[in-house]
């Protein structure tokens, strides 16, 4: 075995060395052809750069050359805002409302009147009362209306006692005046509550009587409250005779009672029939005429 050939050593170097050789040959080769590449390129790129380059320097070179126009800029004109108009609104006429036709209310009548008359005197009569000539005398007469009894006599004569007489003159007989007083003659029961008149020259006032329980020991006293009894028409000074000439048989009297015998039966202070009575003596005072005067 030991005898078998082997190649020599000096070939086995050549070979080696050829094939050392040719793989240094290829790649050198591929290596110088990517060299050649790259510097192309770079080439290539160097030239892009270079005509920009000159390009930018060129613009440059024109810019300071031409001056730029002094371009003035012209204004604008901004157009005014048109005012928006105000709409004012418009006020409706107010509307007219149609007329109801409300009936007129039908006013109550006021009583009509008639006037009394007789040889001295005249007075004017509502007509819910009624005059009638006094029995005693044709100077004097009777007003009525239900219990309330006015009395006017326009020659009224006093029988005694001062000037103006007394009370008892003008109310013993009267009703309402009897029921009340006991004892004849005398002073009313309390003091008189007076009332200011117009109208008239022979009187300025209405004097109102009435009874309670305070009254004097010779009065009938109701069993309840206040009642009146008795009125009368005076002067400034409170006369129960109002004379009007120099002769005692020339005075006026007004007087109104309620024709009653009970006390309990008079009218109470207050009560609304008896302060339209009171009215109603006082508007027909006023509008008495005494013939000559």
């Amino acid at each position: 075995m030991e005898n078998e050939q082997q190649p020599s050593s000096g070939k086995l170097w050549v070979t080696i060395g050829a094939s050392v050789l040719v793989t240094g040959l290829v790649v050198g080769g591929a290596m110088f052809a990517y060299a050649k590449q790259q510097q192309n390129n770079a080439n290539s790129t160097s030239s892009s750069l270079q005509a920009q380059i000159d390009k930018l320097n060129s613009d440059l070179a024109i810019s300071r050359i031409t001056p730029l126009p002094d371009v003035t800029p012209t204004p604008t004109a901004t157009p005014l805002a048109t005012p928006t108009p105000t709409t004012t609104p418009t006020t409706a006429p107010a509307s007219t409302p149609t007329p109801t036709s409300t009936p007129v209310a039908t006013p109550t009548p006021t009583p009509s009147s008639t006037i009394f008359k007789s040889p001295y005197f005249s007075v004017t009569v509502p007509s819910d009362w009624k005059a009638t000539s006094a029995r005693s005398s044709a100077e004097a007469v009777n007003i009525t209306k239900g219990n309330y009894i006015l009395y006017i006599n326009t020659h009224a004569s006093q029988v005694g006692g001062g000037f103006g007489g007394r009370f008892s003159e003008i109310a013993m007989g009267a009703p309402s005046a009897d029921a009340t007083i006991t004892e004849w003659p005398t002073d009313p029961c309390l003091t008189p509550i007076y009332t200011p008149t117009t109208g008239n020259y022979l009187y300025s006032s209405r004097g109102d009587l009435y009874v309670d329980k305070t009254a004097p020991s010779w009065c009938n006293i109701p069993t309840t409250g206040t009642a009146w009894y008795f009125s009368y028409i005076t002067g400034s000074k409170g006369y129960y005779f109002n004379q009007y000439t120099n002769t005692g048989n020339d005075a006026l009297v007004i007087t109104m009672a309620y024709n009653t015998s009970s006390v309990n039966n008079l009218p109470k202070k207050g009560d609304a029939s008896l302060t339209a009575a009171l009215d109603a003596m006082t508007s027909i005072a006023s509008t008495l005429h005494i013939v000559g005067h």
